[in-house]
């Protein structure tokens, strides 16, 4: 190997972390009811109850790729961590809490 070839370490480590944080495949899908569905089940109602509760109709398997989805997982647990606290004054700040200890960047 020549000089030139060698690759400086901060370099390497700078590539291995940008190969990290950008993971391939399909982009995330956000639909705008999933946090009305999420505030929904916040009490322990069941997916398929809070859908019909929101008039949205599902197929059985379009029902489990929603549970899958990472994003909607996210906000369930925020709104269930958020029921479960509901005796705070200010939620919105417990709002934020939830979700930067649910879900840190």
């Amino acid at each position: 190997m020549t000089q030139s070839e060698v690759i400086p370490l901060g370099e390497a480590v700078e590539t291995v972390a940008k190969r990290k944080c950008n993971r391939g495949g399909r982009p995330r899908k956000f639909e705008v009811w999933f946090p009305r569905v999420a505030r929904t089940m916040g009490d322990g109602t069941t997916l398929p109850r809070a859908l019909a509760a929101n008039g949205i109709v599902l197929s059985p398997r379009a029902i489990k790729l929603l549970w899958k989805s990472r994003g909607f997982r996210r906000l369930y647990k925020i709104e269930r961590y958020l029921y479960l606290h509901k005796d705070s004054n200010n939620l919105e700040a417990l709002r934020k809490f939830a979700s930067e200890r649910i879900w840190p960047k």
